[in-house]
């Protein structure tokens, strides 16, 4: 009997007697078991303020063994239920500590605007030392005209 070698994933399946002990591949069944369907792609669950502090408050009393019966029920996770903790705690946080009375009169832009004025003061210094250089090479070389000048008169 002739043996048919069919490579897939480089890896070799020998059809006929091998002796391997292994069952008998043919090319008709490596073909048939390849899957061109496409999966939808599942989609993120968004879970409300309401659920999660229900799901906080049934945690935070179960005892041991049924924090994981819950958590396996709902499925979730130990760590969502982390995070939703740490944010829950943060958001209390800051409700307890925002300020009360009139906002404050600040310009918001403020900041930018005195940071603006100082660039301004600087390039116009800056413009300034230009300008008297300017001047004295514009002399210098008044000077020098004037002194090549005497010199080829004389």
């Amino acid at each position: 009997m002739k043996k048919k070698t069919i490579k897939k994933n480089s890896t070799s399946h020998t059809s006929g007697e091998s002796g391997s002990g292994l069952p008998e591949t043919r090319a008709s069944d490596v073909e048939k078991n390849i899957s061109v369907e496409v999966k939808p792609k599942t989609q993120r669950r968004r879970f409300t303020a309401k659920y999660k502090l229900r799901i906080l408050k049934e945690y935070e009393n179960a005892e041991r063994g049924e924090k994981g019966a819950l958590l396996r029920r709902e499925g979730l996770f130990s760590s969502q239920i982390v995070n939703w903790k740490k944010a829950s705690e943060q958001s209390a946080m800051n409700a307890l500590s925002k300020k009360r009375g009139p906002k404050s009169k600040v310009n918001p832009l403020q900041p930018k605007l005195t940071a603006l004025e100082k660039e301004v003061a600087r390039l116009k210094e800056k413009l300034r030392k230009a300008n008297l250089i300017l001047e004295i090479q514009g002399k210098f070389v008044g000077l020098l005209d004037a002194n090549l000048d005497t010199e080829k008169t004389s």
